[in-house]
């Protein structure tokens, strides 16, 4: 996928809903959130890369106090998220996740980008991750691990990216055979430090923290 095509796609929103997505995707996800919540110290600032429908951002406002800005290119999700919003340390904002320029440096404590790189080009990849170094101290970096174990929850795992579509598919295979999260810091001139890294859920997910060196 072009950078061009990605980003036409967004504008058209994303392939699912934000109901449909919540109901469908959000409550197997809570394994994911849980390990960024329980990273995240009380009342920290928080920017959310690609926030969806906003379930990230409640938790992390309702179980560490923390202020939050969920960020998200689709027009469909920040709508859906605004609508259950009960949170006045809560607030999201339509605009690129590659692109926070609107964001001076070291604006958040946090800046959090979940299962979004397999999503995207490679160039957006970098780009993501070296504007969130730049608008935030830390930031934290989950998606799967490559190479993605061959064990049922892995194979069940590329099931659910190939329902995606075939474009889809495409760019998280592409992900994958680039090295996941290593490959793309690899590829990626960062002024940062990985402070932290684990796998998570059976194995098939990593999480990387990295500490910025931007002031």
């Amino acid at each position: 996928m072009t950078d061009d095509m990605y980003y036409k796609n967004s504008a058209k929103d994303r392939l699912v809903n934000g109901q449909f997505y919540h109901i469908l995707w959000d409550p197997p996800l809570a394994e994911v959130r849980r390990q960024v919540i329980d990273y995240i110290p009380e009342g920290a600032s928080v920017l959310d890369i690609a926030c969806g429908t906003g379930e990230l951002c409640f938790d992390l406002a309702k179980e560490r106090n923390c202020r939050v800005t969920g960020l998200d290119l689709s027009k469909r999700m920040i709508a859906f998220a605004s609508g259950r919003n009960r949170y006045p340390n809560v607030h999201f904002v339509l605009g690129d996740t590659a692109n926070v320029k609107d964001y001076k440096p070291r604006t958040f404590d946090f800046a959090t980008i979940v299962l979004l790189l397999h999503e995207i080009p490679k160039s957006i990849r970098i780009s993501a991750i070296q504007e969130a170094l730049r608008v935030a101290g830390k930031t934290i970096i989950i998606d799967s691990l490559a190479p993605l174990p061959a064990n049922i929850h892995g194979i069940a795992l590329r099931i659910v990216e190939a329902i995606g579509g075939p474009q889809h598919y495409r760019s998280f295979k592409d992900f994958l055979d680039f090295g996941g999260i290593s490959g793309v810091l690899e590829n990626c001139p960062i002024n940062a430090t990985v402070v932290h890294r684990s796998v998570i859920w059976h194995g098939c997910r990593e999480m990387v923290v990295l500490e910025s060196h931007n002031h």
